[in-house]
This record gives structure tokens, sequence and C-alpha cells, in this order.
């Protein structure tokens, strides 16, 4: 069901560093172990689970409404920003500064993001990731994003081509419009089915911004699982630490985000890279807190068009 072909556009077309490319192969590869002097290790989070990279991936019902939602919503903001830039809603390149409102319009196409479409009937799945009218063409998209394990790749597949079909039959009679459901599936390794290519050829996404994809789903995967293969830290441990230095180091604030801040420094502070491109801050022990030196990570900007 899966194909290598599309599966690897990632590392034909993506913008990763070496080093970064380096990593999300290894971790492709499930080329991480977790050990503990009990021999078998349990996952963190749940601590139910032997603690292995599928489970920390996409498994641990503990992790769902943090790390699994943030690289969902990643895949979600890839394609908002595609169809604006595709219909005209807005003009800019750069993905990071990209913000996604629920709805968005023009006078040729209505763009909606996870909010309920209303019908004249009660429809149960009413509330896709992406739903994009073309009032010109009188077409109507249904986008559904998902990010699963490869051994569930094409269940979830089918059950997001399916999951709509009440509400594409209500919009069909609704709008007198041609409804087309499109599920974005792909397993967290970069894995997808040999279908992937076609549907988001149907909506005309080009293979950067499918390489894009794939790398972004290897990298909050990464960000997610390596922390304690790198340090060795439970989770506790971390939320310690991330409540220590944001009490050290009040001043972060000042590159943004105030809890993004203080993850990158207690990241850097075990050297654990965050695989994100953005700037990278450094602490160094031997001076006073609060003096903080930046640092570039040398990571290339990322388009998600041209």
């Amino acid at each position: 069901m899966a194909t290598y072909k599309s599966s690897s556009i990632w590392l034909g077309n993506g913008n990763n560093s070496p080093r970064n490319e380096g990593l999300a192969c290894f971790l492709q590869d499930l080329n991480i172990f977790f050990f503990s002097e009990e021999l078998v290790s349990r996952c963190p989070h749940c601590k139910a689970a032997k603690k292995t990279v599928d489970h920390l991936a996409t498994r641990c019902e503990r992790m769902l409404y943090l790390d699994y939602t943030r690289r969902h919503n990643e895949g979600v903001r890839c394609l908002h920003l595609h169809f604006c830039r595709l219909y005209g809603l807005k003009n800019q390149k750069r993905l990071k500064t990209h913000s996604v409102q629920e709805v968005i319009s023009n006078e040729r196409v209505e763009v909606r993001v996870d909010t309920r479409i209303e019908t004249d009937s009660t429809v149960r799945y009413n509330k896709p990731d992406l739903l994009v009218y073309d009032k010109k063409e009188n077409v109507i998209w249904i986008v559904e994003v998902g990010v699963t394990s490869q051994d569930n790749l094409q269940r979830v597949e089918l059950e997001k081509l399916r999951k709509y079909d009440l509400l594409a039959n209500e919009l069909s009679l609704i709008h007198k419009a041609k409804v087309n459901i499109i599920p974005v599936v792909l397993a967290w390794d970069g894995i997808v089915s040999k279908y992937f290519k076609k549907y988001l050829d149907s909506i005309r996404v080009r293979e950067h911004l499918i390489a894009y994809m794939q790398s972004i789903a290897l990298k909050r995967t990464m960000e997610s699982t390596v922390l304690d293969f790198r340090s060795g830290l439970s989770q506790m441990d971390y939320e310690a630490r991330v409540e220590e230095v944001l009490s050290k180091y009040e001043e972060a604030n000042g590159i943004g985000d105030q809890e993004i801040a203080v993850r990158r420094l207690v990241e850097d502070a075990y050297h654990v890279p965050f695989l994100d491109g953005s700037k990278r801050v450094k602490i160094d022990e031997s001076v006073n807190p609060g003096m903080i030196d930046r640092e570039d990570s040398g990571a290339r900007r990322v388009d998600s068009e041209g």
C-alpha cells in the first residue's frame, strides 16, 4: 500500500540541513532504543506501554492533546496557506509567520478551518479540518489531515475518505456543487500511500510543499521522542527544568512566545535539538543568569510556494 517514491519526496525536495536530515533518517529507520535498569523501559507519560519510538510517536494517549495535536495542526497550516495563495487571499510566502483564520474569503472562494458546517439535516461529522468552496468553479473541497503509524496508514486514509460522505451529500444538494473529499494522511515517519500524491495533485499541491509536510511530521516526532533518548530525562524532570529556567530567565519572552522560548533554553541546556529552523538559544553556565547568547541555527527559509 505504501509507495517509497512518494515517501521519500522530503529527501529530494526538502529544505533540511544535513544534520537534521541525518537525524530524521535515524528516526525513520527506528534506530532509537530505550533501556533502563529494569531492561524494559515504560513510557514516561502513560506509564503503561513499553517505551518505543512507535508508541511515543502515535500511540500514547497522554500525548494526544499536546504533541500529536501540534503536529497535526502544522499540516493543516501548510494546506491553509497553500489555498490562501492559490486563490489570492494572501501573498505571503513564509509559513512560520502565517496565522490561520477560522474563515477567510473573497469574491471567488471561502476557506474554513475546523468550523462546524451548517446543513439542512443533522450530520454527525460536520467539522472538517479544511473546507474550500470555489464559487467560480462551483466545487467544494473537504480536506482532512491525519498523521498515524505505518501499520494504520491504509485504515486511517480510508476512514478520512468516508467520514464526511454525509456532509458531502448535504453540501452537494445545498450548493448544487461538486464535492471532493481529500484525505491527506501520512505516517509519522513520512511514509505515504500510493494514493497520497494523487490526492494532493488534485488540489494543486507541489512537491516541495509535500516535502515540507513530510519533514515537519518527522521533526515534530523527533522533538517528542528524542528528549528522553538524548538526555535520559523523565517528563517530570523536563517539566521541572522548564519551570526552573522560566523563573531564572524571565527575559526569555523577548524572543517570542515565552513557553516556547523557555523550552528551547531547556533543550539547548541538555544539548537536545529543537528542529524548527528558528533562532537557537544557548545557556552559558559561566555567565550570570539572564546573559543569553543567541545563535542562528543556519536553517534556510522554507516557503510554501514558489
